[in-house]
């Protein structure tokens, strides 16, 4: 079991190197990689990183299934955030 947890935080973290180019340089030191299972992967913020950063301009908001995606933007990128 510690070893199944282990491969997953290796892969989560591994993930999160391969797309560290795509997300906006501000952002980039507040994420942590995130859980990771068969149905998915995500990346852990802090909510006050999104709303502290005031050059943030909201570029789209989606709801999906009861889930909130809200797409971010400033002058060095978009991100995609779950409310």
């Amino acid at each position: 079991m510690l070893a199944r947890l282990t491969e997953l935080a290796l892969d989560s973290r591994a993930r999160l190197k391969a797309i560290e180019p795509l997300v906006p340089a501000a952002l980039l030191p507040h994420i942590q990689p995130g859980p990771i299972d068969e149905k998915g992967w995500c990346n852990c913020c802090a909510p006050t990183t999104i709303t502290d950063h005031e050059n943030w301009a909201i570029k789209s908001v989606d709801h999906t299934q009861g889930v909130v995606f809200v797409t971010l933007e400033d002058e060095t990128g978009s991100v995609n955030v779950i409310v």
